[in-house]
C-alpha cells in the first residue's frame, strides 16, 4: 500500500526563509520525496488541512497546482499498482513511457541500429540472429517482464531439438543476456 501527503519540508530553508512543498510518499516502510517546485513561508501553510493558507498572494493558484500534482501521482500509483517503484512512479510523473511497454524486439532492433551506425557490425549481426532466433520462437514481439526462466528453459530445449550445439546456444544466450 502506498500513501501520499502533501507537507511543507521544514528541515532545510532556502536562503530567503521560504521552505519547500513536498509529497512524502510512503511505500513498504520506506519514505520517499518529491519536491512539489513549490516553496513558502512557513507561516503560510497550514499543516492541519495541508494547504496554503488564504494570506499566502497567490494560495489559490499555488494550492491548485499542488492539488493537481497531488491527483497526478495518485493517478500513478494506481496505473503501476502491483508494479510500484518509485522510479517508475518519477518516470510516470515525468511522463516517460515505463520500461515494460517497450517490447524487448524494439529495444533490441535500437540498439542493433546504433551499433551498425557506430561500424560495430559484427556485434549487431551476433545480437540480431539472437534476437530473431528468440522472437521465432516465441512468435511475437515479447515484453521484458516476459522474458523469464521458464520461457529461456524453453528456448534452449527447442534450440537443441532443432540440433544446435552447446557452444551455439551459448553464443545466444550471451546476446539476449547482453541485451536484457
Amino acid at each position: 500500500m502506498v500513501n501520499v501527503k502533501t507537507k511543507l519540508d521544514t528541515r532545510r530553508p532556502k536562503a530567503d526563509g521560504t521552505y519547500n512543498i513536498i509529497y512524502r510518499i510512503t511505500h513498504i516502510n520506506r519514505v520517499y520525496t518529491i519536491n512539489s517546485g513549490i516553496s513558502i513561508l512557513e507561516h503560510y501553510w497550514d499543516s492541519q488541512h495541508f494547504q496554503i493558507i488564504k494570506q499566502q498572494p497567490n494560495a489559490k493558484l499555488l494550492n491548485l497546482k499542488l492539488l493537481k500534482d497531488y491527483f497526478k501521482i495518485e493517478k500513478a500509483i494506481l496505473t503501476l499498482d502491483d508494479d510500484f517503484t518509485i522510479e517508475k512512479l518519477r518516470s510516470f510523473i515525468k511522463g516517460e513511457a515505463p520500461n515494460t511497454t517497450k517490447s524487448f524486439k524494439k529495444f533490441a532492433q535500437e540498439l542493433i541500429d546504433q551499433m551498425m551506425d557506430e561500424g560495430r557490425t559484427e556485434n549487431a549481426l551476433v545480437y540480431q540472429a539472437a534476437v530473431n532466433r528468440l522472437t521465432a520462437f516465441s512468435n511475437d514481439d515479447i515484453a521484458f517482464n516476459k522474458i523469464d526462466y521458464k520461457l529461456l528453459t524453453e528456448f534452449i530445449h527447442q534450440l537443441k531439438l532443432e540440433g544446435l550445439r552447446t557452444n551455439s546456444i551459448s553464443n545466444y544466450l550471451r546476446s539476449i543476456s547482453t541485451l536484457l
